[in-house]
């Protein structure tokens, strides 16, 4: 259970406060023992996934954060983590974040192919692959984890 400190309770990632109009305002709350770790660029994954674990701590912020003073410093913060602890390329960090700030402007939802298969990932043998199938036969690839020790 979360005791709520300097009168500002959290609830599941959310911090509240109160200003000064006696309104509330909510950012991002992280328990002390997070320790900023995600994925690790180098770690042999689809770039689609490294991209989602970019996008999803900034798309939470973006719904969290009631001010845009609370999302900038949120964001500042996830392009430090993923660039300086995790090593993510800064221009992917930063074209993934402005990517989820604009979608927020867009209309929702972007037409996908009408056929969408599910492949191993196998480095970039999958990438070429999942080029020729959208080209010739207009079929989305998504890629998933191949077989470890652990689930065979």
């Amino acid at each position: 259970m979360e005791e709520e400190t300097n009168r500002q309770p959290t609830f599941l990632d959310v911090l509240v406060q109160k200003d000064s109009n006696d309104k509330l305002q909510t950012t991002v709350y992280r328990k002390p023992t997070h320790t900023d770790q995600y994925i690790h660029y180098a770690s042999n994954h689809p770039p689609q996934v490294k991209k989602g674990i970019v996008s999803t701590p900034a798309r939470r912020a973006q719904n969290i954060c009631s001010t845009k003073q609370h999302l900038t410093t949120e964001l500042n913060q996830l392009k430090q983590v993923f660039t300086q602890y995790n090593l993510y390329p800064e221009q992917l960090v930063q074209q993934t974040i402005q990517n989820i700030t604009k979608k927020s402007r867009k209309s929702p939802c972007q037409q996908s192919a009408p056929f969408v298969i599910s492949l191993p990932y196998f480095g970039t043998v999958s990438h070429k692959i999942q080029r020729l199938l959208k080209k010739q036969a207009n079929i989305d690839v998504i890629f998933k984890r191949g077989h470890t020790i652990q689930n065979n």
